[in-house]
């Protein structure tokens, strides 16, 4: 009986060899680029998500767009309305934060009454604020107040350089002359009179002016002249509640 010599096969044709099962072990537990197949797939899906939210709010966007662009002309329109409202912030005052660009005079807090601007005898105050360009007609309105003793002395309002009317106070009654002439037009409203209205045990009135401007140019100045003859202690006129509007 001839021997055949011993051959070395595999156990099992289809058992990998060791170093083949190891690289098919490492591959299968490498997670290297794992990560960047992730973040491609979420930012697809960020993308999509954006443009849909683009599609569903555009529309609505452009609609409120064109409201505002609209609402912008039309207070262009309006002479300036923003610009108004920055010009004459310093032009409205009860005088309680100052002067209010008045001077000549001094706030004075008056029982009954609060702070006004007070005029001294024999003396003027005034002051000149701007306008917007193109402003057609400027109104004035003030409240003038005729104190304690006096006695058929007036004050003299002048607007631009021009008298504009005269209110003359006489023992608790008030009078009003309007001057003619001038592109200024001159009304007074009696509020008060015969009235104690700051306490000192006298009559005193107030009188509501207005004062109406046609084609100021760019400013509008405005002056108050009292021709009481005492210190103010005794008598006095003073002004409260100051408004300038262009139109």
């Amino acid at each position: 009986m001839n021997s055949m010599p011993w051959t070395m096969f595999p156990s099992s044709p289809t058992e990998p060899r060791p170093r083949l099962r190891s690289a098919l072990a490492s591959f299968r537990a490498d997670q290297s680029g794992a990560v960047a197949v992730d973040w491609v797939v979420l930012s697809g899906a960020v993308v999509g998500l954006g443009i849909a939210v683009t599609l569903v709010v555009s529309g609505g966007l452009e609609d409120l767009t064109g409201e505002i662009q609209l609402s912008l002309a039309e207070m262009d329109a309006q002479s300036g309305f923003i610009e108004r409202l920055q010009e004459f912030g310093q032009a409205l005052t009860g005088f309680s934060d100052g002067t209010g660009g008045w001077s000549g005079g001094d706030v004075v807090s008056m029982d009954g009454i609060g702070d006004v601007y007070q005029v001294g005898p024999q003396s003027t105050i005034g002051g000149s604020w701007d306008l917007p360009p193109g402003t057609a007609q400027a109104t004035v309105e003030f409240d003038l107040y005729g104190l304690d003793t006096l006695n058929n002395e007036p004050a003299t309002i002048t607007v631009n350089g021009q008298v504009a009317g005269i209110v003359t106070v006489d023992n608790g009654t008030a009078t009003f002359t309007s001057v003619n002439g001038g592109t200024t037009t001159f009304e007074a409203n009696s509020m008060s009179q015969g009235t104690d209205l700051n306490g000192n045990g006298h009559a005193d009135t107030r009188t509501q002016v207005r004062l109406t401007v046609s084609n100021p140019g760019d400013s509008v100045s405005v002056q108050v002249s009292s021709d009481a003859h005492a210190n103010v202690d005794n008598e006095s006129y003073a002004i409260d509640d100051f408004r300038v509007t262009a139109n």
